[in-house]
């Protein structure tokens, strides 16, 4: 009994975080992208952002929201650099680096409701603009009936994503996030039990296996890309203690391509495995916009979670240059 429930929860959390949630994510725009002509004055817009290994010394190390949204982030860069703190294209904070390289920000107001994509910059004395590999992508629900959904990602692509307010689990299989990369190899990460061998099928072929680390987290990367289409997905976990759990899922990789031409006459058709966050990727620029999607169709989206095939939803008008991701 115990491991159908765990099953169950799995599939209705598991399942639900990872086709309605969460975003594979898409780099962020050199200009960034206005919705109906809005700029913000204090935005990051500098065209000269420099992606080399100096990037990677910008991370995010904690992350704690509470459900009013207050919020407390520290992480690391270069000792004693001064690094700005953006959402999007609001600053939010301008920081100072200890001479260990690390730092803390505490929120004076708790962050309004709604997503929030946080990631860091710093410009050094040459004047160049650096960017963290790293960003924070946070849900905050508007009845703050639910803590929030913090993912950490990263901004090229080439590494999973990681649900950051999660707890470990003393049996069973927990799948939390189901991404592709932009050549088509699968991304998954969950938790299971510690120091254990989890083997992963696509419709009964193997694509590899991974093992627990020893909290229970595990990240797994396809070799093979997975071609457009519905597939199931099978977990098989042999536990050392608890006998051997299996769990199955279908999923989806969608193409949106052929949907684009109908996004510029100011609709789009939802697909199967659709969610508001990859359309607003296609039509908008980037996933954030997601919530413009939702208030300009009230009438047809009653939960934005749960979109349905075969709606048409109006998109909404956006000015300024956008990234087109393919």
């Amino acid at each position: 009994m115990k491991k159908e429930i765990l099953l169950l929860l799995f599939l209705i959390t598991g399942g639900f975080i990872a086709y309605n949630f969460i975003p594979f994510p898409e780099e962020l725009s050199e200009n960034y992208s206005q919705v109906n002509g809005e700029e913000n004055e204090d935005s990051s817009t500098n065209n000269n952002v420099d992606n080399s290994s100096n990037s990677n010394l910008l991370s995010f190390d904690i992350v704690r929201i509470s459900r009013n949204g207050d919020a407390v982030i520290a992480g690391r860069s270069k000792p004693n650099e001064r690094i700005k703190l953006f959402d999007g294209t609001t600053k939010l904070a301008n920081i100072v680096a200890d001479a260990n390289g690390e730092w803390v920000w505490t929120s004076e107001t708790p962050l309004k409701h709604g997503t929030k994509r946080l990631f860091l910059e710093y410009i050094d004395e040459n004047g160049k603009l650096y960017r963290s590999e790293q960003a924070i992508v946070i849900f905050l629900d508007k009845n703050k009936s639910q803590e929030p959904l913090i993912v950490k990602s990263f901004i090229k692509g080439n590494k999973n994503s990681s649900l950051l307010n999660l707890e470990p689990i003393d049996e069973g299989i927990v799948l939390d996030l189901v991404e592709y990369s932009p050549k088509g190899n699968l991304l998954l990460s969950g938790r299971s039990e510690v120091n254990s061998e989890l083997t992963f099928f696509v419709d009964n072929e193997v694509l590899g296996t991974v093992i627990s680390d020893e909290e229970g987290f595990w990240n797994f990367y396809s070799q093979d890309d997975i071609t457009f289409g519905e597939f199931e997905l099978r977990i098989d976990l042999a536990s050392k203690n608890n006998g051997s759990f299996s769990v199955i899922t279908p999923i989806f990789k969608e193409k949106l391509d052929k949907l684009v031409d109908a996004s510029k006459k100011g609709s789009f058709v939802v697909q199967p495995g659709n969610s508001l966050w990859r359309i607003a990727r296609r039509t908008m620029g980037g996933g954030v916009f997601y919530t413009e999607i939702y208030k300009n169709n009230l009438s047809q989206i009653k939960d934005p979670d749960l979109i349905f095939p075969g709606q048409i939803f109006e998109i909404p008008i956006i000015t300024g240059k956008v990234s087109n991701e393919k």
